[in-house]
């Protein structure tokens, strides 16, 4: 449950960060969208739980799973969720011809981003000790490659705003005087200048 628990608040946050500034304009937005800045938010020291929470929330669903897989692996084979880890799902959906998923193979996608090698996991998870171990460098590579992924994704896009076509100064509006990209533009434009009242200078 604290895995499906995670999960829900990861997606929940993810949309707090990337459509509420987005759409809400005005000091609201800008407020949020100061708030979660992303050089603040990823490199600088994190001085409220709401930004801790925000920036590491699926190193903690990782780091759960990790633990949770390696103390399930150490009860008995009667336990009830040890006969989950391995069984088989009744039903639900899944791709044609392929199949029937397990918990366990659902666990592949957390080793392989921990660097963790998923065919002999078991042999690690029996020593609690070297579990702990393995988990903690797992989690810590995982974390430094989501925080490089998001510096990078943040270098481009910044590079590719910087390097925009600049709006033609030969395609403004006649209305309003706002230079527009393109000649389409220009037209889109002044027609909803129209619709809004504005008319030719005199």
């Amino acid at each position: 449950m604290s895995n499906l628990g995670s999960c829900w608040c990861e997606q929940l946050l993810k949309v707090i960060i990337t459509v509420v500034p987005r759409k809400s304009g005005g000091t609201t937005g800008a407020a949020l969208g100061n708030l979660v800045k992303a050089e603040g938010l990823y490199s600088q020291p994190r001085p409220t739980k709401f930004i801790s929470s925000v920036s590491c929330q699926s190193t903690r669903q990782c780091k759960s799973q990790l633990r949770w897989a390696g103390h399930v692996f150490r009860m008995k084979d009667h336990r009830l969720p040890k006969i989950a880890l391995y069984g088989e799902i009744r039903s639900g959906h899944r791709y044609r011809g392929a199949p029937k998923k397990r918990y366990k193979d659902c666990l592949k996608k957390t080793f392989t981003a921990c660097n963790i090698d998923h065919r002999n996991w078991s042999d690690f998870a029996a020593d609690r000790s070297a579990w702990r171990l393995i988990s903690s460098k797992g989690v810590t590579l995982f974390e430094e490659t989501r925080r490089d992924t998001i510096k990078d994704k943040r270098s481009r896009r910044k590079a590719r705003a910087a390097s925009a076509v600049s709006p033609d100064p030969a395609f403004s509006c006649r209305l309003c005087c706002r230079a527009c990209r393109s000649r389409i533009g220009l037209f889109s434009h002044e027609r909803s200048c129209r619709q809004r009242g504005h008319s030719l200078p005199s």
